[in-house]
């Protein structure tokens, strides 16, 4: 069986380097991009199982592509990513069809937590329950 693959958004490159290792090391394969625009260039070639995805990113910010990733890929699972700790920012990253979402600096186990989940290793139970309102 082939590992799930892990697209990670971050801008920085030193913490996209970080976490490419250390997920890596969790058994994944790893992809990453700068840009949200970049990222869903790269799910237009291979869609990710998951996708770590910082908030805030240049150009188109991250809860922009976790409403694109939902709309076109559905069975991504998207985890947002942020150093802010702003319940807004929590909120709306659930609206736009985020499972789960991580705070800055990252403890390693609730980082690997969130993604084993979103991967379906661990007891994945999405956020938001989307329910089709048109009868």
């Amino acid at each position: 069986m082939t590992p799930a693959l892990v697209l990670i958004v971050e801008d920085a490159p030193a913490v996209r380097e970080m976490l490419t290792r250390s997920i890596s090391r969790w058994g994944y394969r790893v992809v990453s991009a700068p840009t949200a625009e970049s990222a869903v260039d790269m799910m237009s070639v291979e869609p990710a199982h998951v996708v770590l995805c910082d908030i805030s990113l240049p150009g188109q910010d991250g809860l922009w592509l976790a409403e694109r990733l939902h709309e076109l890929w559905p069975h991504t699972a998207v985890v947002m990513a942020t150093g802010d700790t702003d319940v807004h920012a929590v909120l709306q990253s659930r609206r736009v069809g985020a499972v789960d979402y991580v705070v800055k600096p990252f403890a390693q186990a609730v980082l690997r937590q969130a993604v084993d989940r979103a991967a379906g290793r661990a007891n994945f139970r999405p956020s938001v329950v989307r329910r089709n309102d048109s009868k």
